[in-house]
């Protein structure tokens, strides 16, 4: 076989493999942001700040929750929510965000709680286990995972091997389990008022 048939080059492996890591970097990341969450949640903090955020969470809910209409508050909960995703997907600067919205996110649950006195015995569970909080931390973890693939990508000097087409497929994906997660909390949001 020494004939002229070229062997064609062997892709590398961040290429050969881009769906497995992309996959274990998304489980990494789903536990990662549970984490950070539960952190968050687990802070001790002062009851007059706590009373603060309350106040400004209302005044965010006034603009997201509208009284009786389901599509409209799901709608105002989905832009919210992709735009964080969409921010969460950038290399290099997604990944930190989306980190430190996860713990944010937790603090602030915690500060509405001991505001409100509507908490059980286990806040971290009473968060996690609504659908919508698990759909949500799915989607960002699959945004961490992506920045941070294309990051590697990038830093590896990848790029003409970079696909735009599987990341647009994978934000189309994210989307969707936000969409059915605004559906949800908008559901949960609307019973409770």
């Amino acid at each position: 076989m020494s004939g002229g048939a070229k062997s064609k080059p062997k892709e590398p492996f961040i290429i050969r493999r881009q769906y497995e890591l992309r996959l274990v970097f998304t489980a990494v990341f789903f536990v990662i942001l549970i984490l950070l969450l539960g952190a968050g949640l687990s802070q001790k903090v002062d009851i007059h700040e706590a009373k603060e955020v309350l106040s400004q969470f209302k005044e965010l809910l006034k603009n997201i929750v509208v009284p009786g209409n389901l599509e409209a508050t799901s709608q105002n909960i989905f832009i919210h929510n992709v735009y964080i995703a969409v921010i969460a997907n950038t290399p290099f600067l997604g990944l930190p965000i989306i980190l430190f919205s996860s713990y944010q996110t937790g603090l602030t649950a915690k500060m509405i709680a001991v505001a409100s006195g509507s908490y059980g015995k286990n806040l971290f569970l009473d968060v996690l286990l609504k659908p919508h909080t698990i759909l949500e931390m799915l989607a960002y973890a699959i945004a961490a995972s992506e920045s941070l693939y294309t990051s590697i990508i990038f830093f590896a000097k990848k790029r003409e091997e970079y696909s735009l087409l599987i990341t647009v497929g994978i934000i189309i994906l994210e989307v969707s389990l936000l969409f059915v997660a605004s559906i949800l909390e908008s559901e949960l949001i609307l019973n409770t008022i």
